[in-house]
């Protein structure tokens, strides 16, 4: 069988894995072992990890199976196929895949923008209680 050559250095796909381990561990707090996804090893914890960063990788990375398949250690695409299936599979897995789905940056955008409105309601009830103050009473 023929090598197929990727148009991504061994390099390049190092990183992606390395953006999908620091993107995993910032919004869902789920370490990742990098050494260990790239690995040989089939620990169910490695195979869990493995199937993350694929998910990561597929979704947000839109790289195809073998390019995939290449960057977690020279795996073959029906082997990236199996790690998406069981990735669909358990529930932590699915929250992540959701979450991917459904454009996360635009997720933290709305909550940025959520944050900057709750502020400005503090001000100005800030606003109305001085002014309150400045009010006199009926007695």
């Amino acid at each position: 069988m023929k090598e197929r050559e990727s148009k991504y250095s061994k390099l390049e796909l190092y990183e992606f894995v390395k953006e999908a381990s620091i993107y995993l561990k910032s919004q869902f707090n789920i370490s990742i072992d990098i050494d260990g996804v790239i690995s040989q090893r089939r620990y169910s914890e490695l195979v869990w990890q493995r199937s993350l960063v694929v998910l990561y990788l597929r979704i947000m990375r839109q790289l195809d199976l073998w390019t995939i398949g290449f960057a977690i250690g020279g795996r073959n695409h029906a082997t990236v196929i199996h790690l998406l299936k069981r990735a669909q599979k358990t529930k932590t897995s699915y929250h992540v895949m959701c979450v991917l789905q459904n454009n996360t940056p635009n997720v933290i955008e709305l909550m940025r923008e959520l944050k900057f409105h709750k502020e400005k309601v503090k001000e100005i009830q800030d606003k109305l209680l001085t002014l309150r103050k400045l009010i006199p009473k009926n007695e």
